[in-house]
């Protein structure tokens, strides 16, 4: 993994991305609105669980994070930054065992208030998900045979990548390593209620 503060281009300025292993990556520009300024709060967030390894990254602002980081903490949790990101790792990390990793989710997402799109990459499969009242963006695009995904349709233009669609509110939209697809709709119907300074 590799991590730092500043411009993508100053971050990764002379960097190798052949020496990256594997065939899958995430990545993230953060736009500090909770938690401060430092390398500590730099996503992806990376964990490993006992149901497997995870990285997280996150564009939005949980209204409950205070009670929610308490009470992690009074149950055992360490935390490493003042990301509210970190809070949502916990959340799924401690989740039920031996469910499908989509339960896993929904069980963390089902706990937490506010403004959200998340990028999961398991090892096997990654999950693109919009909080219930699609307040921020995420757009699902196509890479030859690959699948990507950005806050910003801009981004697909750079890499060469052509928008598909949006991840529709309060979906969960599953992509396997053998590239089958499946969404999940399971917060019921909410209204719509994107931020007007994304669109």
């Amino acid at each position: 993994m590799h991590k730092g503060l500043g411009l993508v281009a100053d971050v990764f300025n002379h960097f190798d991305f052949d020496k990256l292993p594997g065939d899958t990556s995430l990545g993230h520009v953060r736009y500090t609105t909770a938690g401060s300024n430092r390398l500590m709060n730099v996503q992806p967030f990376y964990a490993e669980t006992a149901s497997g390894e995870f990285g997280l990254a996150h564009n939005g602002n949980l209204t409950n994070v205070e009670r929610l980081r308490a009470q992690l903490i009074a149950d055992g949790a360490i935390f490493a930054s003042t990301s509210d990101t970190e809070v949502i790792q916990h959340l799924i990390a401690r989740g039920p065992q031996g469910v499908p990793r989509v339960e896993t989710i929904i069980n963390a997402l089902n706990q937490i208030e506010g403004a959200y799109s998340l990028l999961l990459m398991y090892d096997d499969r990654m999950f693109a998900v919009r909080d219930p009242k699609g307040f921020r963006p995420l757009a699902i695009g196509r890479l030859d045979d690959a699948w990507v995904f950005a806050s910003e349709t801009c981004a697909f233009d750079l890499i060469g990548a052509t928008y598909e669609r949006d991840v529709q509110p309060g979906e969960i939209f599953e992509v396997t390593r053998d590239g089958k697809t499946q969404s999940y709709f399971p917060f019921g119907v909410t209204k719509e209620s994107p931020c007007i300074f994304e669109y």
